[in-house]
């Protein structure tokens, strides 16, 4: 028996809308991601939520970053065919000088914390790895300081602009991708975008005391097909290895974890469309539509291919059950202190 399994989740007051990540960040609330620090499976703890996530920058995720802005906000950024852009953390941290002269600092202080920012050589940095940075990444710099990209250009360096540039082609092309992104004859579908979605989440415990936790979350895609009355909800991932073991499956007779499982996505799949269905029903009036979920994957390596996998409602109820044991850890935690074990009061 789960210790939560007499706790009740409930969500309140949704809320959302096309707003800037800016914007979005700075609205109070914690996130699906924010719970992988506090789930044991995932090497979380209650030391590990309060420290949140280290502030280092992923080299490997620019690419991905990029496929996303291209493929589901194309009116916002603009992919540059600029090859001069240092690969690995040398393109971060010369971004950082930049940011930091920008800002007022001098060369000397820019550089120096622009080497901390980047973890580019951090507490070592000498005058001769300065001397190689600045031969290998004048040029962008230069560039830069004359003004010659704007906020809404996506600069990478050649071997991740080549394999962006891919990676939207097999979109694009991909047969199951164009046939959710096509249009009706008669009625339009309704895209949304990067929507934001907010609510209260209230847990009450079993003594009968609640708690409310705001919980927040940006959906990659959700397309309104009044045609089929159908709500779609879609969220890329791009990954490193072949998207055919993505889902997971049988090898040699025995049953496989892929992406889908060792990184927990059932469980954003839940509160997502769990939030959506709200939003749909209380804010867009839409009370007579089925729902589908989506996961759409492209390969950042290789032949960069992409595929699209239907989400089954046996995922759904797993990441539900996920879900409300890590909503009400937090909760737990919140009423009686995160210096706490669950282990040593139960209610």
């Amino acid at each position: 028996m789960n210790c939560f399994d007499n706790y009740k989740v409930k969500f309140l007051n949704i809320c959302g809308g096309d707003i800037p990540d800016s914007e979005y960040f700075a609205i109070p609330g914690i996130s699906n991601s924010k719970l992988k620090l506090i789930d044991p499976l995932e090497g979380g703890s209650p030391e590990t939520y309060l420290k949140g996530f280290p502030k280092t920058y992923n080299v490997s995720l620019a690419t991905g970053s990029a496929v996303h802005q291209m493929l589901l906000q194309p009116e916002s950024f603009i992919l540059s065919d600029y090859e001069g852009k240092p690969s690995a953390k040398l393109g971060y941290f010369i971004d950082c000088v930049y940011e930091f002269r920008h800002k007022g600092h001098t060369i000397e202080d820019a550089v120096y914390l622009a080497s901390e920012k980047a973890d580019y050589y951090s507490g070592k940095f000498t005058h001769n790895i300065f001397k190689k940075a600045v031969k290998a990444g004048l040029d962008y710099y230069l560039r830069r300081l004359r003004g010659e990209f704007s906020e809404s250009d996506i600069v990478l360096p050649k071997a991740q602009l080549e394999a962006c540039k891919s990676c939207l082609n097999s979109l694009k092309n991909n047969q199951s991708v164009k046939q959710l992104l096509s249009e009706n004859l008669l009625e339009p579908k309704q895209f949304l975008n990067e929507i934001a979605l907010f609510s209260d989440i209230e847990i009450t415990f079993p003594d009968g005391e609640t708690h409310t936790i705001p919980f927040k979350g940006k959906l990659d895609q959700v397309i309104i097909d009044p045609e089929k009355k159908l709500i779609y909800l879609n969220d890329l991932k791009t990954t490193s290895k072949s998207c055919e073991v993505f889902m997971g499956g049988m090898y040699e007779g025995e049953w496989f974890n892929g992406s889908f499982q060792k990184l927990h996505y059932m469980r954003q799949f839940t509160c997502y469309l769990l939030m959506l269905q709200m939003y749909c029903e209380q804010v867009l009036n839409l009370t007579d539509y089925n729902y589908m979920c989506n996961v759409i994957v492209v390969e950042t390596t290789g032949e960069n291919r992409a595929k699209v996998y239907p989400i089954n409602n046996s995922y759904i109820q797993y990441g539900a059950k996920e879900f409300k044991e890590l909503i009400c850890r937090v909760a737990w935690h919140e009423r009686y202190g995160f210096d706490k074990t669950i282990e040593e009061r139960i209610d």
